[in-house]
């Protein structure tokens, strides 16, 4: 993992659960671009982002969401983002 980002996972009824903890910036935001084409290539349609322990999101970071977004509707899938 980069420095600043940890992301763990969990599965819940066939959903993923990626509980992410610290920076999404411009060096960490491909470590998390990876992780989520993983998922996608491995073909889980319903992922769910748990940014309770994300503490900065660059525009590098959204980019990263915005792809995921287009990702997973082109697959009829959900991507959920949460902050409890």
């Amino acid at each position: 993992m980069a420095i600043g980002l940890q992301i763990e996972l969990e599965e819940i009824d066939r959903k993923i659960v990626l509980r992410i903890d610290g920076r999404i910036d411009a060096s960490t935001s491909p470590v998390l671009e990876r992780k989520i084409n993983q998922l996608v290539e491995e073909t889980h349609s319903h992922l769910l982002l748990d940014f309770n322990r994300v503490d900065y999101l660059s525009s590098a970071g959204m980019r990263v969401l915005l792809a995921a977004t287009k990702k997973m509707k082109a697959k009829s899938g959900d991507l959920i983002i949460f902050y409890l």
